[in-house]
């Protein structure tokens, strides 16, 4: 009587186990940028994150001053420079980000800041054409330092993350 128990215990089938993979909250891979900015070099880009990085902590949006966090100052070829450098994986290093950004962004956790790079991707991907040219691009003044910031803080965490 028990014997029907005893065999199906050997004989159950394995149940397949779904795989779980990582959500790719940011999608960069599917993001295709002007080819003004798809076209430059690794070295360029990484030079131009520096000028850019050196003249967001110049700005002096350590503050947290929400009023000048909000405000649309960045134009579309900055903000391409930025996501073709996250396109190309290039390592990045700051010294001490304490000293750079907002306590805003540094009080958000990866998944939270790949959450807000996500949505910056996806508000690029939207409203600039990659048949734009750098004059067009650098026209378009649709960004905020909060977005520039959460960009330029991923950028700093990327090559700890690989």
């Amino acid at each position: 009587m028990y014997w029907s128990n005893y065999f199906s215990f050997f004989y159950r089938e394995k149940k397949k186990r779904k795989k779980s993979f990582p959500i790719d909250y940011v999608q960069l891979a599917k993001l295709e940028l002007p080819f003004v900015i798809a076209k430059i070099d690794k070295n360029k880009i990484k030079d131009m994150l520096k000028d850019e990085f050196s003249i967001y902590s110049s700005l002096g949006y350590k503050k947290d001053d929400k009023k000048a966090l909000n405000i649309e100052c960045y134009h579309s070829y900055q903000i391409g420079v930025m996501l073709q450098f996250l396109k190309g994986k290039v390592d990045f290093f700051v010294a001490d980000n304490q000293k750079v950004f907002p306590q805003s962004i540094l009080n958000h956790n990866i998944n939270s800041v790949k959450l807000n790079v996500g949505d910056i991707v996806s508000k690029y991907a939207e409203n600039v054409s990659k048949l734009a040219t750098e004059i067009t691009l650098k026209q378009q003044t649709i960004w905020t330092p909060i977005e520039a910031s959460f960009l330029l803080y991923y950028s700093t965490m990327v090559a700890e993350q690989d």
